[in-house]
């Protein structure tokens, strides 16, 4: 709510947003994983960190959140915020795609497609 802005806060807060964020994350929460994945890949609120995006990706990812597996299923097809690994991208495609997420078989059926 404090990152959007939304009622009651009625005004954008990323820095408490970022407070609950952690708070969350240290419950085990995969949504607050995430979002503070996406805020160390930003670099606006804290100094852009790779290794904590794909930490905190990896998190919510494990934890099931399907946005999560889709994108790091993406980051190790690309190879930029961890090593270039096939096997564990389809993995993660394959779970995101058992969890719904359709952009899913797109990228599992081009990294089939593909010759590595």
């Amino acid at each position: 709510m404090h990152d959007q802005g939304m009622p009651p806060v009625g005004k954008r807060d990323p820095a408490t947003a970022f407070t609950y964020f952690v708070k969350g994350a240290a419950r085990n929460h995969p949504c607050c994983y995430f979002e503070l994945s996406r805020i160390y890949a930003e670099g606006e609120l804290v100094k852009k960190d790779p290794k904590l995006q794909f930490h905190y990706l990896n998190r919510s990812a494990s934890e099931g959140f399907v946005s999560a597996q889709h994108l790091l299923g993406i980051a190790y097809a690309e190879g930029k915020l961890c090593k270039r690994n096939d096997k564990l991208s389809l993995a993660w495609f394959r779970q995101a795609i058992r969890n719904g997420n359709a952009a899913s078989y797109l990228n599992a059926g081009d990294l089939l497609s593909m010759d590595r």
